[in-house]
This record gives structure tokens, C-alpha cells and sequence, in this order.
């Protein structure tokens, strides 16, 4: 199923993308620098929606590590383009973790103002009239979540596990998947995802580079003539 051109995967595929940005999951398959933004939403849906625990706490784990290279404008418009009626939980998830990265990273601001009410009990997220609420049980007896205390939702520790030995530095990431290493680089930017893809196809049309990236065809024709320029032709 697609979003603003972006498929939302799941299972093995999903997997063998968290493997390749990091995601220390059992299993060898690796996707070859799969979306970024893409996969971390695409997680994020296997986590709220589908209460895979498994997959959340890697993730909480994978943006505090990792924020700094994330592609903020893209996840942004991934993000509002999901539907309130089937992912209305997946973007509270993503508001509150841009509301805890804000003070350090000015570029979530727009997504951490995205949802404005109530603070959710996350764990009574999808709880049925009649079934007992754990949260606040929760809350009380092991404290709530460090990690999301100034945001939107309310989390009970350990909800999302903290294991951020399961989630690879940057270094390692940055030699097993292209468009992050050109993050690491040029900053993590349209033009490092459009030169990660010249690379890989130098012969690729401004159309179908600015597609691929999500980008505006301005911003891939510019990177298309830039790149051709310093390859010694215009491509």
C-alpha cells in the first residue's frame, strides 16, 4: 500500500530494511539502501498498529541515535500523508518523538506540533470499552518512560525496551548503506539522497531521480548538472 509514492512494508521485507539502516535483527538478508524515511515509518506502523514491541523499542532506540540523520522535511510529509482513520496512533507515536528531539534539532518542529491533544496513554491505546486500562497500573508501578515525560503520550518504563547495543553506530551504517553515508557527508538532505543516487545510476533522468527521492524535479536536475559537471560531463 502506497503514501506519497512510498510503499509501507512489512514481514522479511520490512526487516531486511531495518537490517540495512541499522536495525541489529536476526536474519542476513539486507535491502540495498532502501528509503530511510520510508522503513522508519514503515516500522512505526509494525509497532503501533500491529503492537510489535519488538520492532518499537529498536525504533524509539534507532531515532535517539540516530536523528541527526534523518532526511526531517521527508519523514514529515510521509507522515501527514498517512490517513487519521488508520494510522491516527502512528502519528501521535511521531509527534512525540519529534516533541523530545525539538530542543536539540529545530527541524521536527513542524511534526511535533502536528497532534494538540490530550496527552495518550499509549499502552490503553487501542483498549475496548469494558477492558481494564494499564497505563496508569503501569506508570505506578515501575515510573513512566524517561525518554517521553514532555510529549504527547504517556509510556510506562520499559514499554519500549532500551537496547541500543541492538542498533549500529554510524560508522557502520554509513559503509552498508549509500545514501546514509552521503548524509554523514553533506548533512542529511535531499541533495546527499540525489547524489547517493547518481552514484548509483549517473544516467538517470532529472524526472526519475527527483521521483525516486521525493524530491521537486528542480532540486534533481540542479543535483543531476552539479553532479555531471564535477564527473567532468554533463550527464
Amino acid at each position: 500500500m502506497g503514501f506519497s509514492n512510498f510503499i509501507i512494508e512489512t514481514g522479511k521485507a520490512l526487516d531486511s530494511d531495518l537490517r540495512a539502516i541499522g536495525f541489529n535483527l536476526k536474519g542476513k538478508k539486507k535491502s540495498i539502501d532502501p528509503n530511510i524515511e520510508a522503513s522508519l515509518i514503515s516500522a512505526s506502523i509494525e509497532a503501533v498498529n500491529n503492537k510489535d514491541n519488538r520492532i518499537g523499542g529498536l525504533l524509539v532506540d534507532w531515532i535517539t541515535l540516530h536523528y541527526l540523520r534523518v532526511n526531517v522535511d521527508r519523514l514529515t510529509k510521509f507522515v501527514f500523508s498517512l490517513s487519521d482513520s488508520d494510522y491516527k496512533f502512528v502519528k501521535v507515536f511521531w509527534c512525540a518523538n519529534a516533541q523530545r528531539l525539538f530542543i536539540k534539532d529545530q527541524r521536527f518542529k513542524r511534526l511535533s506540533e502536528l497532534y494538540k491533544g490530550k496527552r495518550v496513554n499509549f499502552a490503553d491505546r487501542f483498549i475496548k470499552r469494558g477492558q481494564q486500562k494499564v497505563t496508569k497500573v503501569l506508570i505506578e508501578i515501575k515510573g513512566e518512560d524517561e525518554r517521553f515525560k514532555r510529549t504527547c503520550i504517556r509510556v510506562p518504563e520499559g514499554y519500549f525496551s532500551e537496547r541500543p547495543h541492538q542498533i549500529f553506530p554510524v560508522s557502520v551504517i554509513a559503509k552498508n548503506h549509500l545514501p546514509y553515508r552521503y548524509r554523514v557527508m553533506m548533512g542529511s538532505s535531499y541533495r546527499a539522497d540525489l547524489w547517493a543516487l547518481l552514484d548509483i545510476d549517473p544516467h538517470i533522468s532529472a524526472y526519475a531521480l527527483g521521483k525516486k527521492a521525493h524530491c521537486s524535479y528542480r532540486a534533481a536536475y540542479m543535483a543531476k548538472k552539479d553532479y555531471g559537471l564535477l564527473k567532468g560531463k554533463l550527464l
